[in-house]
């Protein structure tokens, strides 16, 4: 007898036929569904490996035995003319035939249902790949194309009599940009980004060429006692002619219709075209006291000097004084109230609180946000900066449908507000609109070039859509512009790991170390202990987690920070435990990133990617 039909008496062909189509059916199965469980391509992979590995037993049993109604006997202990024998090939044909038909059934139904709507989604797939690689490398790389209605308005020369009143020339300079801001058509560039050419041999041509702007404002403050003279000249920095030019001297109380005024004539100066609801917001006067108005540009000096993550409690507290004092002088100045309620919200981020007292401490500080954000909305609807804050605070409270719809009006009122534009970014982010995120980014990068706080959120946004190299280059450039940044020097570990550069992942994470003050919060302690583990070094992990509970000891440190802490040291269950506490919990969470960070899995730690971890982090999905 042939060698085939001895394969054919002995059932194997049979067998073999049935093994392979039941088997790419378990294939199509499983790629269909074990993402929807949240199983990785690994889970896939060694589906396929088994089964490939079970062909050959299968056919070896099969050429070995033959399956009956009996049982299964060896095939020389089987008569060849037997019913049984023959029942059983029976029952093998239908089972191919059945199988067969499944297979096919499941063919048509890829090919002609789920195919096209597969296609549509990778070429629409692909289109956002393409997008974001076009916005990554613009991203990347310096701007070059000057800006429409554009603007750089330098730091105000202060010529007071005192010298330490430098900071009134400060906050009318701020105030006309962040009026100009609110101007739609307008690209004024942000005061951290010009205050670097304060004391510049740079020209003015030179000026605007760095910032790709087409006028450059020029001004002079001088503050004695209630009286004010400002100085202002709009120049086209081509030809150095002077496009417009004012000498105001007033009341000190007149203050801020002066730099209402100045801002309306410098949009009028360049064309820029205002709508109905702008023109009103430049025609309002924030306070008409004297006493306010000094007393706020005091506390801005503080904001200026920083009062969120390095800035320590008695900053923010400094700060609110001297809001309280514009306050007192005018209780109806909203804008005092907008920025009370905008420190109060770091006050709950980042002011170290007894573990004890976190939620009386939290719901206190909440309500203060809400009870000036609402006041200064009363005062003056159009007042986006109130938006900004409760946009803020409602993002850390888990409350993101009314953090976008905040933050989405706090755009709509200041579009061309740096700050604003990162908001709003990082609700992209984590809603993974990348592409939205990166538009915002490069838009608040035009308008504020040397701002670490823009690039480092950049930076994100690029290593969240996984374009790591893009990323790296814009965190590269941040640290240049700011060299004491640890927030920027962690994010840059990321992205280097991410590109599997752990030399480099390893050289940030140690400068990420060595920038941090010996006050710093404890999230990023613990972000170094993860990717210290990550990176083998378990002897730093342990020395970051060390810290980590030395300050929880003193002030409290949500569950969040504890788990992405533990994860570094290896401690699975304790991580799980954590992380469980804030996943039943989300007031527990101080700062919302750190959660983030997890859920999305910024390190791409596989202990992620094993229980309990996967369904703990689907709790904490934005709602």
């Amino acid at each position: 007898m042939s060698l085939f039909n001895e394969l054919k008496r002995r059932n194997v062909i049979r067998v073999a036929s049935a093994y392979l189509v039941v088997s790419w059916l378990a294939i199509q199965l499983a790629e269909m569904l074990f993402p929807v469980y949240g199983l990785s391509d690994a889970a896939i992979r060694i589906v396929v490996g088994s089964l490939v590995l079970g062909f050959v037993p299968v056919i070896v049993l099969s050429w070995t035995f033959q399956f009956t109604s009996e049982g299964i006997v060896r095939d020389e202990d089987v008569d060849p003319a037997s019913p049984a024998l023959h029942a059983s090939t029976r029952r093998l044909d239908r089972f191919l035939i059945v199988s067969l038909l499944l297979a096919t059934g499941y063919f048509a139904l890829d090919k002609f249902v789920l195919d096209p709507s597969r296609d549509a989604a990778r070429q629409e797939s692909a289109k956002q790949s393409g997008r974001l690689d076009a916005l990554a490398e613009l991203s990347a790389h310096e701007a070059g194309q000057r800006l429409p209605h554009s603007v750089a308005i330098l730091p105000f020369d202060n010529f007071s009599p005192d010298p330490e009143d430098a900071y009134f020339a400060d906050g009318v300079h701020e105030a006309v940009i962040n009026d100009l801001a609110k101007v739609r058509s307008m690209n004024v560039i942000a005061r951290s980004t010009v205050a670097r050419f304060t004391g510049t041999a740079l020209n003015l041509r030179e000026i605007a060429e760095s910032l790709n702007v087409g006028s450059v404002l020029e001004g002079t403050v001088r503050y004695a006692g209630d009286k004010v003279r400002i100085g202002v000249q709009l120049v086209n920095p081509e030809t150095q002619l002077s496009l417009w030019a004012e000498q105001y001297d007033r009341d000190l109380a007149d203050v801020f219709a002066i730099q209402s005024d100045i801002a309306r004539r410098i949009a009028q100066a360049l064309e820029a075209r205002l709508l109905p609801g702008e023109q009103d917001e430049l025609n309002t006067v924030a306070t008409s006291s004297g006493e306010a108005s000094a007393a706020f540009f005091k506390a801005m000096r503080g904001v200026r000097e920083g009062f969120r993550v390095a800035a320590s409690p008695s900053a923010r507290e400094s700060i609110q004084g001297y809001l309280d004092l514009a306050l007192e002088a005018d209780p109806d100045f909203a804008l005092a109230h907008a920025w009370k309620a905008r420190v109060h919200v770091a006050s709950r981020l980042y002011d170290p609180v007894a573990p004890g007292d976190w939620p009386a401490f939290r719901d206190k500080v909440e309500r203060l946000v809400e009870l000036h954000a609402a006041m200064a909305l009363e005062l003056d609807p159009n007042m986006g900066l109130a938006y900004s804050a409760l946009a803020d605070l409602y993002a850390h409270n888990w409350r993101t449908g009314d953090a976008e719809v905040a933050s989405a009006e706090a755009l709509r009122l200041n579009p061309n507000d740096p700050e604003v534009l990162v908001r709003q970014a990082s609700f992209d982010i984590h809603r993974e609109r990348f592409e939205d995120a990166i538009r915002h980014l490069v838009h608040a990068r035009e308008l504020d070039p040397s701002s670490g706080r823009v690039l480092h959120e950049l930076g994100y946004a690029l290593h969240a859509s996984g374009q790591d190299e893009a990323a790296c280059q814009v965190l590269d450039r941040a640290l240049e512009l700011n060299p004491r940044d640890a927030l920027c020097a962690v994010m840059l570990a990321r992205a280097r790991f991410a590109l599997g550069d752990r030399k480099a992942a390893l050289e940030a994470l140690e400068l990420t170390q060595r920038l941090l003050p010996s006050d710093a919060a404890p999230g990023i302690r613990g972000e170094i202990a993860w990717g210290f583990g990550l990176l083998g070094r378990p002897e730093e992990a342990q020395r970051a987690l060390d810290r980590v509970i030395e300050i929880a000891a003193r002030r409290y440190v949500d569950p969040a920070v504890l788990a992405w802490t533990y994860l570094g040291v290896g401690d699975k269950e304790e991580a799980a435990r954590q992380l469980r506490l804030a996943a039943e919990d989300l007031s527990r969470v101080q700062d919302s990133y750190p959660a983030h960070f997890i859920r999305e899995n910024s390190w791409s730690d596989p202990a992620l990617e094993q229980e309990p971890f996967p369904q703990l982090r689907e709790r904490l999905e934005l709602p």
